[in-house]
């Protein structure tokens, strides 16, 4: 399942990403009336950075397993 969110990329280096929620989870009796200020109780880091060097042919997401300096 896959959802497409203005400003983002639709394919990450020919795959496609899941910006959303899982509906199981935001459907679940247990934790629909709850999630939203359940969500806010998860450590967050905000990154700010061009969509394509995020998720392009080059960016982290399509290669998670580059690293080093020359990466």
């Amino acid at each position: 399942y896959s959802i497409d969110v203005a400003g983002l990329p639709s394919r990450w280096d020919g795959q496609r990403p899941d910006y959303g929620m899982d509906s199981d989870v935001v459907n679940n009796g247990a934790h629909s009336q709850t999630i939203r200020n359940d969500l806010k109780t998860v450590p967050t880091l905000s990154i700010a950075m061009e969509a394509d060097d995020m998720c392009g042919g080059s960016g982290i997401y399509s290669n998670p397993g580059n690293s080093g300096s020359s990466w």
